[in-house]
């Protein structure tokens, strides 16, 4: 996914999350198909030290990710659902 977003804070390494101007936490990982290519995915992620995997649990409507059916963290989805 190409963004244009600027960094506000980060450097935008991959599997480093970084804060944009869009006011949220993204962190770019490689992703591996069940067909086995790869690529570059942007994902939603809870803050700069968020190092949780992908995560693939059960829809929840109290995350917005879940909802819109964005890629994110577990981190991510356990802080929308807790808050």
């Amino acid at each position: 996914m190409q963004t244009t977003e600027t960094l506000l804070f980060g450097t935008n390494e991959h599997g480093k999350p970084t804060f944009t101007t869009s006011g949220c936490w993204r962190r770019r990982d490689t992703y591996r198909n069940n067909a086995g290519q790869t690529y570059i995915e942007s994902r939603f992620a809870a803050g700069l030290r968020d190092d949780s995997g992908v995560f693939f649990g059960t829809y929840d409507a109290h995350c917005s990710c879940c909802y819109l059916n964005f890629s994110h963290t577990i981190d991510s989805h356990n802080q929308a659902v807790r808050a």
